[in-house]
């Protein structure tokens, strides 16, 4: 299913690993990054975003080779499986996140992965099916109104996926309701 473009819209000859790249001003603002600006220095408070493919080979080649990660971050990654978890390390730290899946013709019951690196420079973040919260980071950089720090932008993507959550979870929890109605009405 086709990403709206960020940063592939404007890094065509790149390889498809690409989804988005940014890089934040700190103070609202964020440029589109090409798949060759994203080996610019980290400093001050700006910070990049990086937004890759995760079952793309460039995706591994990057992240192997040219972002900094430790081996096993950068296999955590990319691993075809995987499990919502935190893990903490010396030099930042990795989130896997689920959530439900609303493109188009979709299960929201089959869930989308969102998997992240903060270490305070910067964000990469990798997923293999379209998220609706990465739109929401898009939104907000139309707006100026883009996360300051990148702590800052992994609490906007988290927040993206749980809110979303909330409506499908509460149909959930109302078919659930009437199953138990009806259950306890056969028992009458």
């Amino acid at each position: 299913m086709a990403e709206t473009p960020g940063a592939r819209g404007i890094a065509e000859a790149g390889p498809q690993a690409l989804i988005d790249a940014y890089w934040f001003d700190g103070a609202g603002g964020a440029t589109p990054m090409t798949w060759d600006e994203l080996d610019l220095p980290r400093d001050g408070p700006s910070f990049p975003w990086i937004h890759l493919q995760r079952d793309v080979d460039d995706t591994r080649e990057f992240l192997v080779n040219r972002s900094g990660l430790p081996r096993l971050v950068c296999d955590a990654m990319t691993a075809s499986e995987s499990r919502p978890r935190t893990t903490a390390f010396d030099e930042g730290i990795m989130v896997d996140l689920r959530g439900v899946n609303l493109n188009p013709g979709a299960d929201s019951e089959d869930m989308v992965s969102l998997r992240m690196w903060c270490d305070g420079k910067g964000l990469i973040s990798v997923r293999r099916r379209r998220l609706m919260a990465v739109d929401d980071i898009r939104e907000a950089i139309k707006r100026n109104q883009a996360p300051k720090t990148p702590a800052g932008l992994m609490i906007m993507l988290a927040d993206g996926l749980t809110n979303r959550m909330g409506t499908v979870i509460t149909d959930l929890d109302d078919m659930v309701d009437d199953l138990e109605d009806k259950v306890v009405e056969a028992q009458s």
